[in-house]
């Protein structure tokens, strides 16, 4: 994937607003861009409980970051709760440890994140989990998204064909 390629893609898209972040005197927005994939691979003793592994990327009009593989020591029951995981864990890569007086600074350097999945289901999870106060997936040390909003000027999701999402990835 090139800065040209990602470029079509912002321009193609069409997000869904779902948390707006009006409390800080923002200096500086950043619009990002992610797109992520996971699976659940090997099913371990316990019933119902699956090994996963996944991959995110983000972009934007001026360069595209190289996609990172992600194989954590967790199990999930679902795909869904993979592909959050990798979302936090994705997050966390850009932000500095949430912290309440920084996130609302007038330095501050929030991001309007774009959240690219062909995953239906799991974008419908992250709108619940931000704007209905539905639980987190534990991930361990990871931040919970709720955690990271306030660093973010906006957060927006974006359902997208399997084929770009494909291409997203396998694209250098």
């Amino acid at each position: 994937m090139n800065v040209k390629t990602a470029s079509e893609v912002i321009e193609s898209l069409e997000p869904k607003l779902i948390a707006r972040n009006d409390k800080g005197g923002f200096s500086e927005i950043t619009n990002t861009y992610v797109a992520l994939g996971a699976r659940t691979t090997v099913e371990i003793r316990i019933p119902n409980r699956f090994e996963f592994e996944g991959w995110f990327r983000f972009f934007d009009k001026k360069d595209v970051g190289p996609h990172t593989q992600f194989k954590p020591a967790l199990t999930v029951e679902t795909a869904d709760e993979a592909r959050q995981i990798v979302l936090r864990h994705a997050v966390s890569e850009i932000l500095i440890d949430p912290h309440e007086e920084l996130a609302y600074s007038e330095n501050a350097l929030p991001f309007n994140l774009y959240i690219l999945s062909a995953r239906a289901s799991f974008l419908k999870s992250l709108y619940k989990i931000v704007v209905g106060d539905e639980g987190e997936v534990y991930a361990g040390t990871l931040p919970h998204l709720k955690q990271c909003l306030p660093w973010m000027r906006s957060v927006h999701l974006c359902l997208v064909p399997e084929e770009l999402v494909r291409s997203i990835y396998d694209g250098e």
